[in-house]
């Protein structure tokens, strides 16, 4: 773990983020959920791009945006089958495993989220 041995690899382990696109940031956010419920090391921020933030397909986002994009409902479908191939018993898991639904954000890294053109900080 970089944020133990950081000296062996000649890192400041004690000034970790977490930078990652698409697949990468739905999974950096879920690892920096994970450290801040577990005690895992402390992030300094994340900066993602493209996460994929929600597996409640009913949003108004998800049917606003269905078709007419690259990305549509259907692909998204199909990606959170390949995430979590079993989602309906595990949905509550899917929803809190993203830092943007996660109801206690109050420890949690500071946030940049880059989305079509858009940047959310927490």
């Amino acid at each position: 773990m970089v944020a133990a041995n950081g000296d062996e690899i000649n890192v400041d382990g004690k000034r970790l983020a977490l930078v990652c696109n698409s697949a990468g940031a739905t999974i950096a956010a879920v690892t920096a959920l994970k450290c801040k419920l577990e005690g895992g090391p402390a992030l300094k921020g994340q900066l993602l791009f493209c996460p994929m933030t929600d597996a409640n397909f009913e949003t108004s986002s998800y049917s606003e945006y269905a078709e007419g994009y690259l990305i549509t409902k259907n692909t998204m479908k199909w990606f959170w089958d390949n995430h979590v191939p079993d989602l309906a018993p595990l949905r509550s898991v899917a929803r809190r495993s993203t830092a943007i639904v996660a109801h206690d954000q109050s420890r949690a890294a500071r946030t940049t989220i880059e989305k079509n053109n858009n940047t959310f900080q927490e």
